[in-house]
C-alpha cells in the first residue's frame, strides 16, 4: 500500500465543471416547472392567477439586484415566460439572456 494522498471526491475538475453547469441546472428545473403549469392549464386543472402588489414589488426587486428570469421565475414560482412578460410590462424588462450568459462566461470559478 502507498502513502500516496488519495484524492477526494469530487474531484476539482468535477467540482468546476458542477459550477459551470449550475446555470443549465436551475434552466432545466424552471422548464420542468413551466411544463407542469403548462400541462395543468391545458387539462383545466388550474387556471393562471392574477399578479399581486407583493410579487409586483418582488419582481421589480429581483430585476433591480441583477438576477437572472430564471431565478427570478423560480423564486415566484411562475414561468419564465410570464415573469419576463410581467416585467416588460411593469417598465422593468431583464436583459437578453444572451447578455447573462456572457456576464456568467466573463466570471471566474471560485475553486
Amino acid at each position: 500500500m502507498s502513502d500516496a494522498k488519495t484524492p477526494s471526491w469530487p474531484s476539482v475538475k468535477v467540482q468546476r465543471r458542477l459550477r459551470r453547469d449550475e446555470a443549465l441546472i436551475e434552466m432545466v428545473r424552471a422548464e420542468r416547472v413551466f411544463r407542469a403549469s403548462r400541462e395543468q392549464t391545458m387539462t383545466g386543472q388550474t387556471k393562471p392567477w392574477a399578479w399581486t402588489e407583493a410579487e409586483d414589488e418582488r419582481l421589480k426587486a429581483l430585476v433591480a439586484q441583477g438576477a437572472s428570469v430564471v431565478k427570478a421565475a423560480g423564486a415566484l414560482k411562475r414561468t419564465i415566460v410570464s415573469v419576463r412578460t410581467r416585467a416588460r410590462a411593469l417598465g422593468c424588462p431583464f436583459p437578453p439572456l444572451r447578455v447573462a450568459r456572457q456576464k456568467w462566461a466573463g466570471e471566474p470559478d471560485n475553486v
